[in-house]
């Protein structure tokens, strides 16, 4: 048999300290000099992440931990839309609540249109506030902002320089001891020699090249051969792309390479199955060449791509075309962009736009790398979404704004001033006031910071009780007085 467990009063105080509780480890984490948060969970972790030390949270009393649970549930959210901004979302939701919670929560109606009308007018005020990123300089505050390192934020804006609004920043990791950068101009794509004795320095460079692109196996020298027989007599460097070549056709090519001095290369297909099919088309259309099906079928020379540049190292291809204003490949972009972003579509238009920044970061320690990957990636992507939706004065700045030019009163007046919490939370953590004119955050993350507190509000505020069934051999053992009982 079960027990049941009812409560129907004091419902949301409840709720409220076990997000006070909650908050108050969480916020300690907040901005460029808040501290680490020991999480023993059978082995010691130290974090200063706040999403993590939310979701380690959980409370002994179960009704407290409701309040626990509401906050994870806003911070999921905005980890999935944003990657970021789950702290401020826990202290922000959490304030919001404890205003609330002074006013007579049983007019939901009500109090809901009040919350709602207000998020929009929040949502507008912000649009107002918005600023374009038109230089170096707000490029590095963006990305020193978003992963608390001004080294990061210095490095991320060269690369940014030299790859241009349309490139694209990608990381990897290196067994050198320090962060570094190269930029890439060209079709780059994460696949390179089939075999290192295709290179003494594990690059190779080819100039007026012809590239074949096929999306099929190649496993006997007899289709190499039917596939490259017209061009190698030619003598002109080649690159052949294929979904996998045989162990019997690598040795073939190093032969061709040692015994006769061909530039005869080839790399593996970037991907799959379709998505194979669909990044091959990709690699044809920048060279106006086309995706061979039929390796049995004779390759005329005339009908082959080619490529003014290609470079290849043990895990990077880039090729340059000689037509670098190539519309075709413009409006494939845009097709590209219309569609969902899968992982796929994103390689896509990454590999079209013609511009990498890759950023190598040391893998000398695990742990020291997942911090630094962290920072980098949150950087990239603050910079990412700012470029697009622009950006407010950070550090909280931007809703402190709204607070002090709004002239409501009341309820309105009160939740107002909840979205001066995130200024007040830095500066008690020793940010100092100041530097919140140096930082900007992207428009879009404050955006959904506050849509995502505003629903944690109004759900906070639609619930009337609480049920608890437990066990009766885990909770009457311990009563055997309690069967069901009405608080």
């Amino acid at each position: 048999m079960n027990n049941i467990r009812i409560v129907v009063e004091n419902v949301h105080n409840k709720i409220v300290n076990g997000m006070n509780k909650a908050c108050e480890i969480v916020k300690k984490t907040y901005g460029p000099l808040g501290k680490m948060v020991i999480i023993d969970k059978g082995f010691i972790d130290i974090t200063c992440d706040g999403y993590t030390v939310i979701n380690s949270i959980k409370l002994k009393d179960r009704l407290e931990n409701v309040g626990v649970e509401l906050l994870k549930s806003a911070a999921y959210q905005t980890k999935e839309m944003i990657g970021d901004g789950t702290t401020s979302t826990v202290i922000l939701g959490t304030e919001l609540c404890n205003k609330i919670i002074k006013y007579e929560l049983n007019d939901y109606v009500d109090l809901k249109r009040i919350i709602q009308k207000l998020e929009t007018y929040i949502l507008d005020e912000l649009d107002k506030q918005r600023i374009e990123i038109i230089d170096k300089k707000t490029i590095k505050t963006i990305c020193e902002g978003a992963s608390n390192d001004e080294q990061i934020g210095e490095l991320i804006s060269k690369v940014s320089e030299e790859i241009g609004i349309s490139g694209t920043i990608i990381t990897k990791p290196t067994y050198k001891d320090m962060i570094y950068y190269e930029s890439y101009n060209g079709l780059v794509y994460d696949k390179g020699l089939v075999s290192s004795y295709l290179s003494d320095d594990a690059k190779v460079i080819l100039n007026d090249a012809y590239v074949i692109v096929l999306n099929d196996n190649i496993n006997t020298i007899n289709e190499f051969e039917t596939i490259i027989y017209d061009i190698k007599k030619t003598k002109k460097d080649i690159l052949v792309i294929a979904n996998s070549f045989s162990k019997e056709v690598i040795d073939y090519i190093i032969y061709l390479k040692r015994s006769f001095n061909y530039k005869i290369f080839a790399t593996y297909s970037p991907e799959f199955g379709n998505n194979s099919k669909e990044i091959l088309s990709d690699i044809a259309l920048y060279l106006d060449t086309f995706v061979i099906t039929n390796k049995t079928i004779y390759t005329n020379i005339d009908e082959v791509g080619k490529a003014k540049y290609i470079e290849i190292t043990k895990d990077m291809t880039i090729i340059k075309s000689y037509d670098e204003s190539n519309v075709l490949v413009e409006n494939r972009i845009n097709e590209l962009k219309k569609l969902e972003q899968t992982y796929i579509i994103k390689k896509r238009i990454m590999m079209l736009n013609g511009n990498i920044g890759c950023i190598f970061i040391p893998y000398n320690n695990e742990f020291e790398y997942e911090l630094l990957h962290e920072k980098i990636s949150n950087a990239i992507e603050s910079l990412k979404v700012a470029r697009t939706s622009g950006v407010v004065f950070g550090a909280g700045k931007a809703l402190l704004d709204i607070v002090n030019s709004y002239d409501g009163d009341g309820i309105y007046k009160e939740i107002i001033n909840s979205l001066g919490v995130i200024n007040n939370t830095l500066i008690g953590n020793n940010y100092l006031e100041k530097n919140s004119e140096k930082v900007f955050d992207p428009l879009l993350y404050v955006k959904v910071i506050v849509r995502n507190t505003f629903n944690l509000l109004k759900l906070f505020i639609s619930l009337g009780g609480f049920i608890e069934i437990t066990e009766e051999n885990d909770r009457a053992k311990k009563d055997n007085n309690l069967k069901y009982f009405l608080e």
